[in-house]
């Protein structure tokens, strides 16, 4: 067996590599998690908030007019400045809801046919492989000191002095 990073040859009970410190365990195939539930709820939360929003500004608007109050410019600018801010918190959520859906379409949930193992997505053509490296790359940390040479005593009480 030999380190995807580096190339060294390991034994098969070693679970990082000695020179690069790549992680050897296989990597375990896991499916993205479905976005279903998250799409229906944004889309849900989307409408209602919108819907509900809009509608409790259009009554209370009309409480005010049945009410005989005259909606003047300040009431208007106030009706308005709300039925905004019921708008940019739907389109918020549309947009949510379109990275939802576009991420939901990239993960590849809604084409069931899987590509070949070994083709590329664009033209089917053969992906290139990676060869086992021959002779592994030198290391630098191979080739240094991991000892300390001693000091001189009379060199010693030089440095101890200045």
């Amino acid at each position: 067996m030999y380190c995807p990073s580096c190339g060294l040859q390991q034994t098969q009970e070693l679970r990082y590599c000695p020179r690069c410190g790549a992680n050897l365990a296989p990597a375990k195939q896991e499916e993205p998690p479905s976005l279903i539930g998250p799409i229906w709820a944004v889309s849900l939360a989307t409408t209602l908030v919108t819907l509900a929003g809009l509608a409790a500004v259009f009554i209370f608007a009309m409480v005010l007019v049945t009410k005989g109050i005259q909606l003047n410019g300040s009431l208007l600018v106030i009706i308005s400045f709300f039925m905004l801010i019921v708008l940019v918190i739907g389109s918020l959520l549309v947009r949510q809801l379109s990275r939802l859906l576009s991420l939901h379409h990239k993960t590849g949930a809604q084409n069931p046919v899987k590509a070949q193992p070994g083709r590329s997505e664009l033209g089917g053509k053969e992906a290139p492989r990676l060869e086992a490296m021959s002779e592994p790359p030198i290391s630098i940390t191979e080739s240094t000191t991991r000892t300390f040479e001693s000091v001189p005593a009379d060199r010693q009480t030089k440095q101890n002095a200045s």
